[in-house]
């Protein structure tokens, strides 16, 4: 009889792997490609033994690995691929996982002999990670305060001050726009965690918006908020760009009211002014970089002019506003 495999890998790798296990040995139940997908397939497929990008896990803070081990114990195998660090494995490790393999072409028989082995453990329940997904499932509700934050030339570095002065997380998620190069986007998200030591995310599709998360918007898609929900969108570049602050702005403006926080840092042009304006009238807290800390003033500029703002304020006081707006 087959053992019954599911790959969640980036595309490429996934080919690799497949080829790798020889048939009819293995069965490839499934291949998916988003960390949030790993939980319902493995309920649906039920396989005996995940292999697990490493680079997929890191993605959503582990939290893939963990919520399966919660709710669906399952032999995990953690594969590096080409570029990755396998030193990196450890989180993924301590969240349940059993073991990680550098993968590259040519070391097919190595993974073969540790999926036969992995694929016949019986692996426990986690219950500290089922009582910690339970924790976030049961604050994501629509009481929750939102902070949205916008920036362009100069906000990574402007950025990582604001995320170092808040001192830890917030009891409220906190979304970013920050207009960069495609491709990039997930790097910042790394860089800022790295600079900071606070864990900072890309924002996926359907990502549910908990108190405590950062997410920085992938480059490419416009992001709105739905029902406490990150919403990633086609949707056509507005006012040149997308992701466009104005769009989530808009967004928090329609769907938070007065919950809503909005923050515009340095930048250059208009982006954001309308959609903080919206904010504004809605109730919500909203605050911008003054023009001595900024590396470009166009934004919060705009913004001003346009009577979105209720403070001005130096990028050093800006966290202090936004933890007593969070929590007050």
């Amino acid at each position: 009889m087959s053992t019954r495999i599911l790959i969640a890998t980036d595309p490429g790798l996934a080919a690799e792997l497949s080829k790798a296990l020889p048939r009819p040995e293995f069965h490839i139940e499934a291949q998916l490609h988003e960390p949030q997908d790993l939980l319902p397939r493995v309920k649906e497929t039920r396989p005996q033994l995940v292999l697990l990008q490493l680079g997929l896990a890191k993605r959503d803070g582990h939290r893939c690995v963990q919520d399966l081990m919660a709710f669906a114990p399952t032999p995990i195998l953690l594969v590096a691929g080409p570029g990755e660090d396998p030193a990196e494995a450890f989180e993924a490790l301590a969240a349940g996982a059993l073991d990680a393999v550098r993968f590259a072409e040519g070391q097919g028989a190595d993974l073969a002999r540790r999926a036969r082995l992995l694929a016949g453990v019986r692996v426990i329940t986690h219950v500290r990670a089922r009582r910690s997904h339970n924790r976030r499932n049961d604050v994501t509700d629509l009481r929750t305060k939102l902070v949205a934050v916008g920036a362009s030339l100069g906000g990574p570095r402007a950025l990582a001050q604001l995320l170092h002065d808040l001192r830890g997380p917030l009891p409220a998620p906190m979304l970013i726009v920050q207009h960069i190069s495609d491709g990039f986007s997930e790097g910042l998200a790394h860089w800022l965690a790295a600079e900071t030591g606070t864990p900072v995310r890309e924002v996926t599709h359907q990502m549910p918006l908990t108190p405590g998360l950062i997410a920085v918007a992938p480059s490419g898609k416009q992001l709105e908020v739905r029902e406490g929900k990150a919403v990633l969108l086609d949707d056509p570049p507005d006012g040149g760009f997308k992701p466009s602050v104005s769009t989530m702005f808009r967004s928090v403006a329609r769907h938070y009211g007065q919950r809503g926080i909005g923050v515009i840092l340095t930048g250059m042009g208009q982006d954001g002014a309308d959609g903080l304006l919206e904010m504004r009238r809605q109730g919500a807290r909203t605050f911008a970089q003054d023009e001595a800390t900024c590396v470009v003033f166009g934004m919060p500029r705009a913004a001003w002019e346009l009577g979105a703002v209720e403070a001005m304020l130096p990028l050093d006081q800006l966290a202090i506003s936004i933890r007593r707006s969070v929590e007050g």
